[in-house]
């Protein structure tokens, strides 16, 4: 398991990277969330089917009982509406602040689920867990949570460290080709706007390359582009947490635009990651 710190002195969380992390996260959740005995797991109709069953196995094993609330899949469901009722099941679950809540899914999950936990009880903690290219590698790292509005995205949010990241590389296994080549499109932000070294690794690969006839091959190189980019951004985000001196700024690259081009088409016809990368 490659594992790296996010150094925000008291705020300071791990990101673990391995794949079949999630089937073996008992421990982990266990130490992170020590005495605590509820979680509300939220995902969406695409990922829970998927994945739920082994997080809710990990958890009962670690003894915390646990709901799952489900948002329809898509950046449309990144919004207000869903929001409320997410507080609305946290309510009817008796959520406190001994609870905590964890992500499972992909950047809007993230963003959406980080928001409820700050928020809910005036903040509680929420592990991250990234199932798709795009969440492992740039939005379930750094504390950046929101919602869209009708006017643009991401404009309600706050900043809300997770108290842990959990990347288990196998889940890429089930996305489309389209989704991993919008996670791709992070990927090479970073590379352009970050680092030369990962820019020229970037030129010279590919997932289709005879080079990675292997499974174990393509799954290796895939464990270092996340934790290249993980890298990149922790020392960012521990440099400027809140982007309040322009550090942070470098990761949108990409976005200005990227953000005018989702909202254009009513965050509908373009995923992020295409909307960065064009």
């Amino acid at each position: 398991m490659k594992r790296l710190k996010v150094e925000l002195k008291e705020k300071s969380y791990d990101i673990c990277i391995s794949p079949g992390l999630l089937a073996n996260s008992a421990a982990l959740l266990g130490q992170t969330m020590k005495g605590a005995s509820k979680a509300a797991i939220i995902s969406d109709s695409n990922v829970w089917p998927l994945y739920g069953g082994k997080l809710q196995k990990a958890l009962s094993a670690c003894g915390i009982e646990n709901e799952a609330i489900i948002i329809k899949a898509g950046e449309e469901s990144k919004n207000i509406e869903s929001l409320k009722m997410i507080f609305e099941r946290c309510a009817a679950m008796r959520l406190s602040r001994k609870s905590f809540i964890i992500a499972l899914g992909g950047g809007v999950v993230g963003d959406i689920a980080g928001l409820a936990a700050s928020l809910w009880m005036r903040g509680i903690p929420y592990i991250q867990i990234p199932t798709t290219l795009l969440a492992q590698v740039d939005s379930s790292v750094g504390g950046k949570t929101a919602v869209d509005l009708d006017a643009g995205k991401n404009l309600v949010g706050t900043f809300w460290q997770p108290s842990l990241v959990l990347i288990d590389t196998d889940t890429l296994t089930t996305l489309t080709e389209r989704e991993f080549q919008a996670g791709m499109g992070e990927v090479c932000k970073y590379g352009a706007a970050c680092s030369s070294r990962l820019f020229r690794v970037l030129e010279k690969s590919s997932r289709k390359d005879a080079s990675f006839a292997s499974k174990q091959t393509r799954r290796d190189w895939i464990g270092h582009l996340i934790y290249a980019c993980c890298q990149i951004k922790a020392g960012i985000v521990a440099n400027d947490e809140k982007d309040e001196n322009g550090v942070r700024a470098i990761l949108n690259f990409g976005h200005t635009f990227g953000h005018a081009i989702e909202k254009k088409y009513n965050f509908s016809a373009f995923k992020h990651g295409e909307a960065v990368a064009a």
